[in-house]
């Protein structure tokens, strides 16, 4: 490998990268954290289906999995507020429409401008329609999340936890958007995305299934020893489950 070459590779990337109009390089930040977020769902959700399929093997970590599925889901609401943040200096869907507007004209040509004002149009209306759900993720994260609210330091009947649904209704929102604005100008449509979802050959989410498949193989294995008589009682429970499960099956 020339090393020299591909350091000056990386470098004429990132020196073109700069050089893109300002709008599509708030985008192209923003869709950064949107893809950063979707990924910490994604992994919230494979830890879910863990805790619903293989009871045993959560049993033998049960704290480690709930606070890492937790902190998964938590951190995707923080970056779906952060998203949409009010704050006057944070870059945001808010700050990237105001940029369009400022730099447009001198940004998109004349046969772009109509689609890429109807794009802003429509994200606008999108942006909107997300205000239940960003209400609901910006108040866990103002009153817990990013620090401790006053109002939360006894125990509530009123404290909410994340809504997955609300998360995921915002990273498909900016998903949506960054599809019609890259319809309505060749600079947003080259924008190029990362996404964990579709690299199941390498780093995708499957990787817990993966995991987990041979964390289940070594588990199920009789051969396999086990490390204290805490986690031979959960194998021996779980191998009861199994043999019950597979006699019900039998009957029917």
């Amino acid at each position: 490998m020339d090393v020299d070459a591909l350091l000056h590779e990386i470098e004429t990337y990132f020196r073109l990268s700069k050089e893109r109009p300002k709008p599509v390089r708030v985008l192209d930040a923003l869709l950064r954290v949107a893809d950063r977020g979707r990924a910490h769902l994604l992994s919230w959700q494979e830890i879910g289906r863990l805790l619903l399929t293989d009871t045993g093997l959560v049993d033998l970590a049960g704290q480690f999995f709930m606070l890492t599925a937790v902190a998964h889901l938590e951190t995707a609401a923080l970056h779906a507020a952060k998203l949409f943040d009010t704050h006057r200096a944070a870059v945001s869907m808010t700050f990237f429409l105001n940029t369009i507007r400022d730099h447009g004209p001198q940004t998109f040509g004349s046969d772009e401008l109509p689609a890429v004002e109807r794009a802003l149009t429509s994200t606008q209306r999108r942006i909107d329609s997300l205000q239940t759900a960003l209400r609901q993720i910006r108040q866990k994260r103002n009153r817990d999340l990013a620090h401790l609210d006053a109002r939360n330091i006894d125990l509530a009947d009123d404290i909410q936890a994340v809504e997955a649904a609300n998360v995921s209704l915002v990273f498909d929102a900016v998903d949506q958007i960054a599809l019609e604005m890259g319809q309505s100008s060749r600079a947003f449509a080259q924008i190029a995305r990362v996404s964990l979802e579709d690299t199941d050959d390498f780093i995708g989410p499957r990787g817990i299934q993966d995991l987990i498949y041979f964390a289940r193989v070594a588990f199920q294995d009789p051969a396999v020893p086990s490390p204290s008589p805490r986690v031979e009682k959960i194998r021996d429970w779980d191998r009861h489950i199994r043999q019950v499960r597979s006699e019900l099956s039998e009957e029917k």
